[in-house]
């Protein structure tokens, strides 16, 4: 980057010799070619005016200070000779510098070729600065405003115009009369030229073509941005570029041949000049918020905030000042339009420095706009004979914007088209996943459907189990007041205690149930070793089991290590008393109980399952999803067993879930049910001693 910087620096200093050497050299070569008047004479008797014009008519005029030499005037006093284009501000007469405010009169003798003599000729007769009368051999050619001996007298305009008379001698005498009151500069500042009407025709068309290009680039470019603009007016980068080309297109109209006073005559000189210069000012203050907005990162918010105050109170100052006095601010102007470019090209090289998009091909055009700007200062200083290149260079400046609005263009769809691609599958991804979780609401939905179903079915349970003992206790009560049965009778009174009895436990198991639900039960967790675990638990009820009627069986399929468990023993206990009392229940005496002990590989995790199985009735298929729901009771119920609620499976499901474990049912009607639940081992140890 530092090798880029060093480049450019070196283009620029190039660019600016180069320009000097240029400016220099065209000035030599006017002095050598074109230099031909000399002490107020011009000798073109050598050629034709078609072989050596048009001519530039340059060189040493005859001039009369303070004097208005008509040409049938007898000339008493000597004149002084002066060095044409130049303002007269510039000459020193009797040792002294003429002031900007006065009068003039300037005479040069051209001397034709014979062969020109009786021929139409032409003269391009420039701005001049601020009225003039022009005669050729005593004939009134050309006039611009009025010209006066004092401000009063005249009327001030100076606008390019073509004089077409014939040579009827071989000598032409011209006469020009200048006089100056308001502007800053005065006299013959710009070269007048000479030759054949052809040829001064296609001069001025020339320049009104490249002028006309110039400003026709410009304004197309204003108006596309002004439409960008419009497409999106939140940015604001469009709108200042278009003033600023809007700007820069009405100052080129009203700079040289001053094509807007051509299309409206009727525009003052006065309003023309404050027209031309707030123009400028304008013009370089669109441009400054076009560059801050661009260079935003980089460029201080205060400088552009002291620049653009300083040339908004300029602009109203230029607004309301007479030409007179404004004129001689324009030094003002010069001194800004310079430091504002230059802050810009300062702040370009450090986007370069710090790589910012685009950043390269914007110090090239800073610095040929830079550049140009510098020429114009130079060149309306009166301190080379240039041109007027600041459009030229705005018009570059343009171009480079525009292949770096191309680019930025470019980059913008390909980035387009990589979001589209990423947002096409974000939206394939978005609609898997809507379609994913409109799948698990819906399940969702059915399983809200389902527990809605069975908290009803609980509502209803709860009144069916609670009633049923209530209804039995309200008639033995009633028939014991009314004297239908004895109040003494045992046997109603212990089965009025059974029921109350059954309703406690109701009522207990729902309470245990929800507080397991709600995660308000606390487990006491320990390590324990299951083999051993389950072996006590048997051989505690083995004997009770084998009593009621039941063959109990203990069936082991571990490995021959310590199987450990992080278990609480007494809701594990709880579990297991849950499942034998389900078995012998709807077990028939003499049937089997049997219960396993197995170990089960799962990804990353064993479990250790326990299952109890008997060879009661089973269960019907359409019965098995609701077996661990509250309340449940099997249809093949003994109807002579003791009533039940059917909590003690819901119950025993959830001390196991709390445990990260799970509990399932198997059973085949007429084969009798296995219920089974397993547990995640903790850890395998050592060899463990033999139980049961």
């Amino acid at each position: 980057m530092k090798i880029k910087v060093s480049v450019f620096l070196i283009v620029f200093v190039l660019v600016i010799v180069t320009l000097w050497n240029i400016a220099g050299g065209k000035q030599r070569a006017n002095e050598e070619k074109e230099q031909l008047a000399v002490t107020g004479q011009m000798d073109l008797q050598t050629k034709s005016l078609t072989e050596v014009g048009p001519l530039k008519l340059n060189g040493t005029w005859e001039f009369y200070w303070g004097q208005f030499i008509y040409p049938e005037d007898r000339i008493a006093s000597s004149p002084y000779f002066v060095s044409v284009p130049n303002t007269w501000n510039h000459y020193m007469i009797d040792d002294q510098t003429l002031p900007k405010h006065g009068f003039a009169t300037y005479r040069l003798t051209i001397m034709l070729d014979k062969d020109d003599k009786g021929e139409v000729v032409s003269l391009y007769v420039p701005s001049i600065a601020t009225a003039y009368q022009l005669w050729a051999n005593g004939q009134l050619i050309a006039e611009n405003g009025q010209v006066g001996k004092s401000r009063s007298q005249m009327i001030p305009k100076n606008y390019p115009q073509i004089a077409t008379f014939i040579a009827d001698e071989q000598q032409i005498e011209l006469v020009l009369h200048v006089s100056n009151f308001d502007y800053h500069k005065a006299g013959m500042w710009e070269p007048m030229i000479f030759g054949t009407v052809e040829q001064i025709i296609e001069t001025r068309e020339n320049n009104l073509l490249l002028q006309m290009f110039v400003i026709g680039c410009i304004f197309i470019i204003s108006f596309y941005h002004l439409l960008l603009f419009f497409q999106r007016p939140k940015e604001l980068s469009p709108l200042f570029l278009a003033l600023a080309c809007f700007f820069v297109v009405l100052r080129t109209l009203l700079l040289k041949d001053t094509l807007l006073v051509y299309l409206f005559p009727k525009i003052s000189w006065e309003i023309a000049v404050h027209l031309q210069h707030l123009a400028g000012i304008m013009a370089l203050l669109f441009f400054l918020l076009f560059t801050r907005r661009e260079l935003s990162f980089d460029m201080p918010k205060m400088i552009t905030k002291c620049f653009s105050t300083i040339l908004i109170l300029y602009s109203m100052f230029v607004a309301v000042t007479p030409v007179r006095i404004l004129s001689h601010a324009f030094l003002f102007f010069k001194i800004m339009a310079f430091l504002i470019m230059l802050c810009i090209v300062i702040v370009s090289f450090v986007r370069m420095v710090r790589k910012r998009e685009g950043a390269t091909l914007n110090v090239m055009a800073m610095l040929i706009l830079f550049t140009a700007l510098l020429n114009d200062i130079f060149y309306y200083s009166h301190w080379i004979t240039t041109n007027e290149f600041v459009s030229f260079g705005i018009l570059f400046y343009l171009f480079i914007q525009s292949i770096h609005l191309s680019r930025r263009f470019s980059l913008s769809f390909e980035k387009v088209e990589s979001l589209s691609e990423k947002y096409q599958r974000l939206n394939h991804s978005l609609e898997e996943k809507v379609e994913k979780r409109t799948e698990e609401l819906r399940d969702a939905n059915d399983k809200m459907q389902k527990i809605e179903k069975a908290r009803r079915r609980l509502l209803a349970s709860v009144s069916h189990e609670l009633n049923t003992p209530l209804t039995f206790i309200q008639g033995y009560i009633k028939a014991m007041i009314d004297g239908v049965i004895s109040k003494d009778d045992s046997t109603y009174l212990r089965t009025i205690y059974s029921d109350t009895k059954m309703m406690a436990h109701i009522i207990r198991d729902l309470q245990e149930l929800s507080k397991l639900e709600a995660g308000q039960v606390r487990f006491q967790f320990k390590e324990v070793e299951m083999a051993s675990f389950f072996c006590q638990l048997y051989e505690e009820h083995q004997s009770v089991v084998e009593e009621k009627g039941f063959q109990f069986y203990l069936k082991e399929y571990l490995p021959d290590e310590e199987i450990i468990c992080l278990i609480d023993p007494v809701r594990i206990k709880q579990v297991y008393m849950n499942v034998m009392t389900n078995a012998r229940k709807f077990t028939p005496v003499g049937g089997t109980i049997t219960l396993e002990m197995d170990l089960l590989s799962r990804v990353n995790e064993e479990m250790i399952k326990i299952s109890v199985h008997d060879t009661g009735a089973g269960i019907a298929q359409e019965d098995l999803p609701f077996v661990f729901d509250r309340f449940y009771k099997s249809k093949q119920r003994d109807e002579g067993e003791q009533r039940g609620a059917g909590l003690g499976l819901a119950i025993a499901k959830e001390i196991i879930e709390q445990h990260h474990g799970s509990m399932w049912v198997e059973s085949q009607q007429g084969k009798g049910s296995t219920f089974s639940f397993s547990l995640p081992v903790q850890q395998r140890g050592g060899d463990r001693d033999d139980q049961g």
